[in-house]
């Protein structure tokens, strides 16, 4: 069994309608390359200038909404794991992931848990996403059905939860984990690659990690580096981000094939020791 995903980096700005232009363009290069789902990075649809929050809040039935379930809806493509600011009822805003179906409703959404915070006396440089958003409560865990008999189950989660293994755990033995992220430069030399294999090697599973990239404001600029790593932690695709370029973004197809999974866990199956 396989599945075809469409990876994307891109370098989202505040504007949304910049971004659904890009957005427009890697969906259509993704449906015209038979992709079964695409992946979205952190923040994808607005990205923040500062520690404030985007003006352009996803609400219940609001246009912003309309926005992104469009363009599942147009491209006839599923989305899993781009996340957005999100502004419940109740006033509440969270840094929410989203599975959208291919005709254009949500399915499923995870609410980042483990928010980021950062603090460098040296540079006098602080942040914390806390000042902007909640902190999500409960993991997100689902299949992806390509046919009756191609069903792909997934944990999702985002970025700064990459620095947390237990909630990976949590997820049991899936066969994909989306991890969608915005990581800063100086981690993302630092950890970002040696994360990201880690969370494959010790679930045996799928990891894909679509990314944000470039230099999106005067103050904000990201790793890049989307990855897609094998259950025995081998990188299997890596977006080349020195000759990437920001304003047009990037889509890569890949194809996982299940028998990988298979391979990997009879030779060694660490789920059988799961607390």
């Amino acid at each position: 069994m396989k599945m075809r995903v469409a990876l994307v980096q891109m370098t989202s700005v505040l504007d949304y309608k910049i971004n659904l232009n890009v957005l427009d363009k890697l969906y259509a290069q993704a449906e015209s390359e038979k992709a079964d789902i695409i992946c979205l990075p952190e923040c994808f649809y607005s990205f923040s200038e500062s520690a404030q929050l985007t003006p352009y809040v996803v609400e219940e039935n609001n246009e912003h909404l309309k926005n992104i379930l469009d363009l599942s809806k147009r491209h006839k493509l599923a989305m899993l794991g781009g996340s957005v600011a999100y502004r419940k009822l109740n006033g509440e805003v969270f840094n929410r992931a989203l599975y959208i179906s291919s005709d254009g409703k949500i399915l499923q959404y995870y609410d980042k848990i483990n928010l980021f915070s950062f603090y460098d006396e040296a540079k006098s440089i602080s942040y914390s996403e806390s000042s902007r958003f909640n902190a999500g409560n409960s993991l997100c865990a689902g299949e992806v059905n390509i046919s009756e008999q191609n069903k792909w189950s997934f944990g999702l989660s985002i970025c700064f939860d990459l620095r947390f293994p237990e909630l990976f755990r949590m997820y049991g033995h899936r066969d994909v984990l989306f991890i969608p992220a915005a990581f800063t430069v100086p981690t993302g030399k630092a950890h970002w690659h040696t994360l990201m294999r880690a969370r494959a090697i010790e679930n045996q599973t799928f990891v894909i990690a679509s990314a944000q990239c470039g230099q999106h404001n005067e103050k904000i600029a990201t790793f890049g580096h989307a990855l897609v790593i094998s259950p025995w932690g081998e990188i299997i695709y890596e977006v080349d981000s020195t000759n990437y370029r920001e304003r047009e973004g990037f889509c890569a197809i890949v194809e996982l094939d299940k028998t990988e999974i298979i391979k990997v866990r009879s030779k060694m199956n660490v789920g059988m020791n799961f607390f």
